[in-house]
């Protein structure tokens, strides 16, 4: 996906073979960020993957990310699709519920942490890490070579309306990738759903209308027809199969589906209407609803 340049940089995302089929475009904005889109079922969604530079890096470097990233998030919006931004921001910060930075004992931001909470606050953003009250090691996303220092520096970033569908972010601490950094896990609820095939009885009531059957007609038919029969069972059975077929095809006989419906019934109807203007499912409701099976089993 997001190639990198000089061994610096790069970026991808790691998609279940079951998933793909929702996956309906890759975008690669640079070496440092990659994004997918994705429609579940009438909903579409734009992850986007960032890796932000170190410390190292110069503010116009920081400056180009923010704004490719200010864009995907602008585009998605307008097109009314959702969106979640995630990776390696290289920011310590901590938000509060309003996107805003909070100084709490001796854990404090960083500059890097100071634009992005001004990020968030601009694009109306809402820091997903911070939607559940972890330990502090479920919040560990970055440990140092040494092993002594620990920061939370990987973000997941959603707006207000698909943070409330969001079930879990944390950061996992045992792991089989060779890295400093803990894999952020965000579990996403998906409105998928259930097609269900729609109940059709075909058991119809059917009857031919003997009263409007022309006998005489009916007999022309039949003595055109070759009813000579033999010895041979199989041989009989198809060539009477075959002239009462004929002779349904030629005569038409109508049909006449028999329509009854349980609204019909005065007595069945006025229970209905009852039951409807019921302001609550109460022990009323279950009067009504026993009459009403009884109405109806005795059609």
């Amino acid at each position: 996906m997001g190639k990198a340049d000089n061994r610096n940089g790069g970026s991808g995302i790691v998609i279940k073979k079951e998933l793909l089929k929702y996956i309906q475009k890759i975008v690669t904005q640079s070496s440092r960020i990659t994004s997918i889109v994705m429609k579940v079922e009438n909903e579409i969604c734009v992850l986007t993957s960032c890796y932000f530079h170190t410390s190292a890096a110069s503010e116009d470097e920081i400056d180009i990310l923010y704004d490719k990233l200010r864009g995907i998030i602008t585009d998605s919006k307008d097109r009314n699709m959702k969106c979640i931004v995630g990776g390696d921001f290289n920011a310590k910060v901590l938000f509060n519920n309003k996107n805003r930075r909070r100084l709490n004992g001796n854990v404090l931001g960083n500059d890097r942490g100071e634009r992005l909470t001004q990020f968030c606050e601009e694009m109306e953003l809402c820091c997903c890490n911070m939607l559940f009250n972890r330990k502090s090691n479920r919040r560990t996303t970055w440990i140092s070579p040494n092993q002594k220092i620990k920061g939370e520096i990987d973000y997941f970033l959603s707006d207000e309306v698909l943070a409330k569908r969001i079930k879990d972010v944390r950061a996992l601490q045992k792991h089989i990738f060779n890295s400093d950094h803990n894999p952020l896990i965000l579990k996403l609820e998906f409105k998928v759903l259930s097609h269900r095939t729609k109940f059709k009885n075909n058991k119809v009531n059917v009857r031919p209308d003997f009263d409007k059957i022309d006998s005489m007609k009916l007999k022309d038919i039949k003595k055109k027809l070759n009813w000579d029969l033999g010895e041979n069972a199989e041989q009989n059975y198809d060539t009477i199969r075959s002239n009462l077929t004929k002779i349904y095809n030629k005569y038409k006989i109508k049909e006449i589906k028999s329509s009854r419906r349980i609204t019909d019934n005065p007595k069945i109807k006025n229970l209905l209407i009852k039951r409807k203007n019921l302001k609550s499912k109460g022990l009323n409701y279950t009067i009504l609803s026993k009459l009403l099976r009884f109405e109806i089993n005795k059609l």
